[in-house]
């Protein structure tokens, strides 16, 4: 059966207020896939930027990106308590940030400020491949996001060593021969227009691979039911280049050292091929 197209991006831009776009992810990686999930990605921005007191490192921003989401929801696992749609849904947000929030691009403002955005990822119902199209349906609508193009503003003055009132000014920064200059605290404000988000196209996909018990053999898009016979899985984001970003090995069992290179070269297999198509339907 030949693969079908991937899902349409949902779409974000920026507000004040968080919007929501339905969906149906069939999440495709192989022919002949199975695993299809509804959510709804919400994604909004907090009108404020995060102070800084030293030149930050990308990675010191992105530590504040988070994604507060509860996916799992009553309708997705009608069966479930309380407990454990609460259990199952902090499973899911840990993954998500620990692994796939690191990736985005921070969206600095300047050196000392950037933006924050909150990613909401809500789970309607469930058949296999969950944790794979909640990761698809965050880079759908980080990759259609509109981020706001902003410029530093701020003020310098020049004063004499004394001011109208004969008496001598309180100023800092670099000083000159009777002259000295004050610089008032920056700030930001918008430019006009908006940009796509900054390396949208270099967002990692998350490919699953399920381990068959006492073989070899791997396969994706598992069922529920093939989920609970083949609990051992790796998990690896994969970016479009082919660089793993993220692994994390669950089940009871381990894997031997020989099958480790081979587990990857076949996530970055079908990593690349998911994300060519990805990328080849953004706006």
């Amino acid at each position: 059966m030949a693969p079908r197209r991937p899902p349409t991006a949902a779409r974000a831009c920026a507000s004040a207020r968080p919007r929501s776009w339905p969906a149906s992810c069939l999440l495709l990686a192989t022919p002949g896939q199975r695993a299809r999930s509804r959510w709804i990605c919400e994604l909004s921005w907090v009108r404020r930027c995060v102070p800084r007191s030293h030149h930050p490192a990308p990675a010191t921003l992105r530590q504040k990106q988070r994604s507060r989401s509860h996916p799992s929801t009553p309708q997705a696992y009608p069966h479930a308590s309380s407990s454990e749609l609460a259990q199952q849904s902090d499973y899911f947000s840990t993954l998500l940030n620990e692994h796939f929030l690191p990736t985005i691009p921070a969206l600095r403002i300047s050196d000392k400020k950037a933006f924050v955005p909150t990613l909401h990822l809500t789970l309607l119902s469930a058949d296999g491949g969950v944790l794979s199209t909640l990761a698809l349906a965050a880079r759908a609508a980080l990759a259609d996001l509109s981020v706001p193009r902003t410029k530093e503003i701020g003020w310098e003055g020049v004063s004499d060593e004394h001011d109208m009132a004969g008496i001598k000014g309180a100023v800092g920064g670099a000083k000159g021969k009777g002259r000295a200059r004050a610089r008032g605290a920056d700030d930001w404000d918008l430019d006009g227009g908006e940009a796509p988000l900054d390396g949208r196209d270099e967002l990692p996909v998350l490919v699953t691979l399920f381990l068959v018990p006492a073989s070899d053999a791997v396969f994706v898009d598992a069922t529920p039911q093939e989920e609970a016979a083949c609990p051992t899985r790796l998990h690896a984001l994969v970016r479009p280049n082919g660089r793993i970003c993220g692994a994390r090995l669950e089940g009871q069992d381990g894997i031997d050292a020989a099958r480790v290179r081979p587990l990857f070269e076949e996530a970055q297999r079908i990593g690349i091929d998911l994300a060519a198509a990805l990328n080849a339907d953004l706006p």
